[in-house]
């Protein structure tokens, strides 16, 4: 009885310092941009990024291939709200402590996902591809973890590609408490965006 005890301290313990290595949290405010795009032959592709500059000028627009690579050349990697959150809590946090804390904090991703629309500025443009590209911008505020891609709370795919093959993607951000949402005041103007 008392070996039975130890192997499930022993394997407790083990999950917590496992979990915990390598989830460093920081408190900062960025714009949270999405990029919806639509086109003839292709799923819908999602991308997701923070970064602390208000401007979307530096966008490539030849094609798919290069909004991606430019998209993340000026933005860090965000995973999919609730399923990276998840994926990361469980990560960081081990099975046990992610679970109760699922629990008591339950409502809190509904609401933060209503809240990123309700404080969005939007636009579209098309590619010279021809896909459909609808953007999202808002500001949040909060604590996130700050990993690279290769951190096992990462999801590899980023609803377009494998990260793991998009160079541009090196730091990743998951947002573990948003505490503020704002639309953004200005975005500085760019020729082939018409803002909502």
């Amino acid at each position: 009885m008392k070996k039975s005890w130890i192997v499930i301290f022993a394997s407790i313990w083990t999950s917590i310092c496992t979990a915990q290595e390598g989830c460093l949290l920081v408190k900062d405010t960025f714009y949270l941009v999405t990029l919806d795009i639509r086109g003839n032959g292709i799923n819908p592709i999602l991308m997701s990024g923070v970064t602390n500059r208000n401007n979307l000028e530096n966008l490539k627009i030849e094609s798919l291939i290069s909004l991606m690579t430019s998209f993340y050349d000026s933005a860090n990697f965000l995973p999919d709200i609730a399923a990276g959150f998840n994926r990361m809590l469980v990560a960081c946090k081990g099975d046990i402590s992610a679970h109760k804390y699922l629990i008591d904090h339950e409502l809190e991703l509904s609401l933060a996902t209503g809240r990123i629309g309700n404080n969005s500025r939007t636009a579209k443009f098309t590619l010279q591809s021809g896909e459909v590209v609808f953007v999202s911008v808002t500001t949040i505020g909060g604590s996130f973890w700050k990993v690279n891609k290769s951190h096992p709370g990462i999801s590899k795919s980023s609803n377009s590609e494998d990260i793991s093959l998009i160079k541009q993607i090196q730091e990743c951000y998951v947002p573990f408490k948003i505490d503020y949402y704002k639309k953004p005041k200005k975005i500085k103007q760019v020729k082939f965006l018409s803002w909502n």
